[in-house]
């Protein structure tokens, strides 16, 4: 049917005027003028597959198709289909070597429709020539139902991607259902978390019975979904349980989705993970996710309590006492460290005595520390302080807080241990390396991500929050003092070298510099530039990043240079301003500069050992990454 060109009757340039294709006839049509575009339609029988094909196209022609469901989403798209008509002639410059192709035609290939309905077809020119009775076939071709699915990327992700990680995990309230999440592609994983009060009862559990589209073999879940649903601590690591089938004894309630019940010990933000049986994903596999918080006394799951899973233990001060509730504590390691200088080993409170090691703190509140490395870290700088042999101010606080393991692509198995401190954060990406490397343990990069908002999980990888609302120094009530936010501007800029010259400039929270009034003084003198970062940093910090005192190194002290600070506190990425803040509910005028990984102030009102301080990063890091407070 059809001429190509002249186009009679044309086929329409819209959704509204689209010609119906039938499945399997060949139609020829024309690109007769410039800028011609041609949509058609067809009915698509859900679940069933079909390649939309140019058969046949005239030379000077490149045609792109584009495939829309009946409310207009833009499905799938294609330009040049590479499998049509390939030379011999292989290009090699890839991992798998595939067909040179020099035919232009398109085709949106086995492209399996979600459900009955009309679908439209957009044929244009992506050159834009027409007008020159340019012609083509088209063709939608049905092949059949097929065991499995093609995976379809444009449709393949949901609402609430990006959700792969915990660190990208999506809010999900009380009384919350959300609709339609995909299991797409093979070994997609779902992260939500959740605020769950202590004594409350919850339940989480996924229902894919509204998208069942095979009633005969199983009347409450879809085909394809056999979801395993696991519970997570607030570190977003530790498992607390898991579900994978919602049993009972009443054949009605049992089904292949999944609910787990829980009643925390400890307010917070709790996180939960679902992926499908053996990892398998596609686009059609969609279930709800909801979450019920119930009113006291009563029981709101869809099913009966489900049966804690053989093998897990929950980290907690009471773990559960029925086969019904998962209760957990405050996350508190049972056998929580207590640093002895005499011998450095911990103590456990069980009795004996046992190496510093990753095992014995991992993931909660801890005295002691996660790892040796740590430790010797920590020993070098502040145990001479912790043991009054120094009088200056600490550089990581008086203990190690709290230990985790969190997030990072490049790390083994994709998590790396860390443990926070009052100023700052240890990392350690590879347990296995050199531990006599300088770079074996590693200070975050914290400050970059507090005053972007790039929270970073890899070597090159980011989720984007917002920066941190939290003061920058000063009291953590401040409403006056900048807080991280208020550096995003000022940590973009470069300067030349300035050495000798006073600082004369102010922030406030607003991010706003301006003149400082106040007296000059010595300290705020520029004294040492840093062509790295293209900053200036004040003589108070040189001084301070510069001192000699007593360290502890190899089981003995020596007086020595205190700080080695390009590796705790990285380059300054902005110049030292002036700051107003409240200390005390006092206000006092105060001297911050930014820097990669720590911030220093100087309080020209402290006592001379005190003047200059580490600014309280590592908790301010945890604030804003985790939701809640570092322990005292």
């Amino acid at each position: 049917p059809g001429p190509g060109c002249p186009d009679n009757p044309d086929p329409g340039d819209d959704m509204g005027s689209a010609k119906l294709l039938l499945v399997n006839v060949p139609e020829n049509h024309g690109i007769c003028a410039q800028g011609d575009i041609d949509f058609f339609k067809f009915g698509g029988v859900g679940g069933k597959v079909y390649t939309i094909d140019i058969t046949q196209m005239d030379a000077g022609l490149d045609l792109a198709l584009d495939l829309y469901d009946d409310k207009g989403r833009l499905l799938t798209s294609n330009d040049d289909f590479y499998l049509h008509a390939p030379t011999p002639t292989p290009v090699t410059s890839r991992a798998t070597p595939i067909p040179l192709n020099t035919d232009l035609r398109p085709r949106i290939d086995s492209f399996r429709v979600p459900y009955n309905g009309l679908y439209y077809v957009r044929v244009r020119d992506s050159l834009n020539v027409g007008g020159q009775g340019k012609a083509y076939t088209i063709v939608v071709q049905g092949e059949s139902y097929g065991p499995t699915p093609a995976t379809v990327t444009e449709i393949c992700r949901d609402l609430y991607e990006e959700d792969g990680l915990p660190e990208e995990a999506t809010l999900i309230t009380s009384n919350e259902v959300q609709p339609k999440h995909v299991l797409c592609p093979t070994g997609d994983a779902d992260w939500v978390k959740f605020f769950a009060k202590a004594g409350k009862t919850y339940y989480l559990y996924t229902d894919s019975r509204p998208y069942k589209n095979n009633p005969d073999v199983n009347d409450s879940t879809e085909a394809g979904a056999d979801t395993v649903l696991y519970l997570f601590d607030r570190d977003g690591v530790s498992l607390i349980t898991f579900n994978d089938d919602i049993q009972s004894s009443d054949a009605n309630l049992q089904s292949l989705d999944s609910e787990v019940r829980f009643v925390p010990t400890v307010d917070g933000f709790y996180y939960a993970q679902v992926k499908n049986t053996g990892d398998i994903g596609n686009q059609f596999i969609e279930y709800d996710l909801v979450m019920k918080l119930c009113l006291p006394g009563q029981e709101c799951g869809r099913g009966p309590a489900p049966v804690p899973a053989p093998g897990i233990s929950p980290t907690s001060e009471a773990a559960s006492t029925t086969t019904t509730t998962t209760a957990i504590g405050t996350s508190t390691t049972p056998s929580a460290t207590e640093i002895s200088f005499g011998d450095e080993t911990a103590t456990a409170e069980t009795g004996g005595s046992a190496p510093l090691n990753a095992l014995d703190a991992v993931g909660g509140p801890v005295n002691g520390f996660a790892d040796t490395a740590f430790q010797a870290e920590w020993m070098r700088s502040d145990r001479p302080v912790a043991e009054q042999r120094a009088t200056r101010s600490w550089l990581w606080g008086p203990s190690g807080l709290v230990t985790r393991s969190e997030s990072y692509a490049q790390a083994a198995s994709g998590m790396r241990q860390v443990q926070y401190f009052d100023k700052g954060r240890m990392e350690m990406n590879n347990p296995a390396g050199n531990r006599n490397s300088r770079w074996f343990v590693t200070s975050g990069l914290l400050v970059k991500e507090l005053i972007s908002g790039r929270m970073q999980v890899g070597d090159n990888e980011f989720v984007q929050r917002h920066p941190a609302d939290v003061p920058i120094a000063g009291d953590a009530n401040d409403s006056i003092a900048p807080n991280y936010g208020s550096f995003a501007g000022v940590t973009g800029q470069t300067f030349t070298d300035r050495t000798g010259q006073q600082v004369m400039q102010q922030i406030d929270r607003a991010g706003h510099v301006s003149d400082y009034t106040g007296p000059r003084r010595a300290a705020a003198t520029l004294a040492r530039f840093v062509p790295e970062t293209g900053h200036n940093i004040a003589q108070a910090f040189w001084t301070y990043m510069n001192e000699q005192g007593a360290v502890y190194e190899n089981g003995s002290y020596h007086t020595r240079q205190v700080l080695d600070w390009v590796f705790t506190l990285g380059y300054p990425i902005s110049e030292p301003y002036w700051t107003h803040v409240r200390v005390g509910g006092v206000e006092r005028d105060v001297l911050v500069q930014v820097f990669e990984r720590r911030v220093l102030t100087y309080s020209p009102d402290n006592p001379s050992q005190w003047q200059v301080e580490m600014g309280n990063v590592g908790r301010h890091y945890y604030l804003w990454r985790y939701g809640e407070n570092l322990p005292s």
